[in-house]
């Protein structure tokens, strides 16, 4: 049974946490500081400890150190109330596996644990292969040593021994890339947490105003803000890819620089406002002067380069200051500039800032925010400079093409019609209930009849029960996968179209990886008019 502490100054975190970890399977301990979970950790063995931050006495950062030096296959979930950049580089830096902000929710809590046991069940893992292979070495040379007088046997065993401290590397090496990717996901925490602001503050308001349902406006603002987070987020996944496709060229369409600015303003605020002030620093954003036409680019991207320089000049400014953002036209290109009165760069930093990895930030900072920058301009064909001296601020400016790119290698998607939508019989899988349910309102919109299945036997049933036009299927659930649905439902009925919806969607395609079974691929999430696209290719596939 695995066990957890708790380790919060609240009584009520203690209770409820206890609580639904113990219904969960999870033996459960609480601790009400650090102190008490002191002495507790020198009585048990702990797979996970949950540690509030700000405590008495003793800080949650103290016990993860703590717990870092005494049992280091423990796995450390830090919250707190008052997130910030710091205290998450600070417990992220310091090896804590997850840091979540209060109030946290039960689903959270069970995922953050459930994945933490499952890093530590492959840190055990790495552990038993790394003792193996140590016995591995010992029992060749004490086979070398006992076989001497026998040179073929002795070569043999060798031979035998030495493949299989190959295949055990082979195992570690693989582990060591799931532990890079694990540094990767928590390095785009930031990002993903700017992203869920509107998508948790937008709803609360709306929830605790009824009376703010009635104004269309503002919830019509307030939905294209949330629609606009969420395609942000997925943008930040789908650019993972670019770590094994670098030269895929960017998607871009028409977009207003005033209203990226002002996005990229709105996202920014808990750092040069709400953040600073707590630190005594009174900083502005004046972005008033923004005369630029629409241009083509990639908006997630673009958002991101502003939201970024916007971040480094918060962090150059000491005191107060201002930020000051704006954009012109320049003959045939667009200028961007973000301008701040912080501390300035001397010659050498300015040479070298767009440079990977390098930081005047210590180790508070990654070194990539401004190189990422660099990549993202160059790859819409454009260019970003600065100016900048010891003592009078900074000025980062951007130049895109308005209406066309430069390079020869450009590639601007053309607008893609919506097909007419001729009503299908469809049949939806997905262990997620909150998936089936807004898949079939999506699907019925468009007028299609909708059967759902929560799993791969009931999708089977179904198909045997009722005559489908198409399947669309997850690919990851329990019991029967969506590989299986596929195959299974083929041989049921050949002439029914299979659609594979899943998150591993654009790693497949990346792959050309096409299941037995399944017509096309689309990767989770997917918008109404990506599912219209895919159910019109299959379905003039299938007549």
């Amino acid at each position: 049974m695995a066990r957890v502490l708790v380790v919060d100054d609240e009584k009520n975190v203690r209770i409820t946490f206890q609580a639904f970890l113990r219904n969960e399977g999870y033996e459960v301990d609480v601790a009400e500081d650090v102190g008490v979970a002191q002495q507790l950790l020198g009585e048990k063995v702990y797979d996970v400890v949950i540690s509030d931050i700000i405590m008495p006495d003793m800080s949650g950062v103290d016990l993860l150190h703590l717990i870092r030096r005494t049992s280091p296959g423990t796995q450390v979930i830090m919250m707190t109330g008052g997130p910030s950049v710091e205290t998450a580089s600070e417990a992220l830096r310091y090896g804590a596996f997850d840091y979540l902000a209060k109030p946290v929710n039960k689903s959270a809590v069970l995922r953050s644990v459930g994945n933490a046991m499952r890093l530590k069940v492959v840190n055990d893992e790495r552990d038993r292969l790394a003792l193996a292979e140590r016995h591995h070495k010992e029992e060749l040379a004490r086979l070398v040593e006992e076989r001497a007088a026998d040179l073929c046997e002795a070569n043999r065993q060798l031979q035998e021994a030495l493949d299989q401290i190959t295949t055990t590397q082979a195992q570690v090496i693989q582990q060591e890339r799931i532990n890079a990717l694990g540094q990767l996901a928590s390095g785009i925490a930031h990002d993903f947490n700017n992203i869920l602001m509107p998508i948790l503050m937008v709803p609360h308001r709306l929830l605790s105003n009824p009376d703010l349902l009635n104004q269309h406006e503002e919830v019509i603002r307030g939905l294209e803000d949330i629609k606009s987070a969420a395609l942000d987020a997925r943008e930040i996944v789908r650019r993972l890819r670019e770590f094994y496709r670098p030269s895929e060229p960017l998607e871009a369409r028409e977009v207003s620089v005033k209203d990226l600015v002002g996005q990229a303003v709105k996202l920014t605020m808990p750092a040069w406002s709400v953040q600073a002030q707590a630190e005594g620093r009174n900083i502005r954003i004046e972005a008033d002067r923004i005369d630029l036409p629409r241009i083509m680019a990639n908006e997630s991207a673009i958002r991101e380069v502003i939201t970024n320089l916007i971040i480094n000049a918060v962090h150059s400014i000491p005191k107060d200051g201002v930020i000051q953002i704006s954009a012109r036209r320049e003959d045939a290109w667009g200028l961007i500039t973000v301008r701040d009165n912080g501390v300035g760069m001397t010659a050498e930093v300015r040479r070298r800032c767009f440079e990977p990895f390098f930081t005047t930030k210590g180790e508070h900072g990654s070194g990539l925010g401004l190189a990422v920058c660099y990549g993202i301009v160059s790859r819409h064909g454009g260019t970003i400079r600065v100016t900048s001296e010891p003592g009078r601020g900074s000025a980062f400016e951007i130049r895109l093409p308005i209406n066309e790119r430069k390079d020869a290698n450009a590639r601007w998607p053309l607008p893609v019609a919506v097909p007419a939508i001729c009503p299908q019989r469809i049949l939806v899988v997905d262990d997620e209930e909150v998936t089936r349910r807004l898949l079939k309102q999506c699907l019925e919109t468009d007028g299609h009849a909708v059967t759902l299945a929560h799993d791969g036997n009931e999708a089977l049933h179904q198909a045997r029960k009722g005559s489908f036009d198409l399947v669309m299927t997850d690919r990851a659930m329990p019991g029967m996968n969506g590989d299986e649905v596929a195959r299974a439902i083929k041989a049921v009925s050949p002439r029914t179209s299979v659609i594979m919806l899943t998150g591993f969607g654009d790693l497949m395609n990346f792959r050309l990886q096409r299941p037995e079974g399944v017509d096309d691929i689309v990767g989770k999430p997917a918008t109404p008019d990506e599912l219209r696209q895919v159910i019109e290719k299959v379905s003039k596939k299938a007549r």
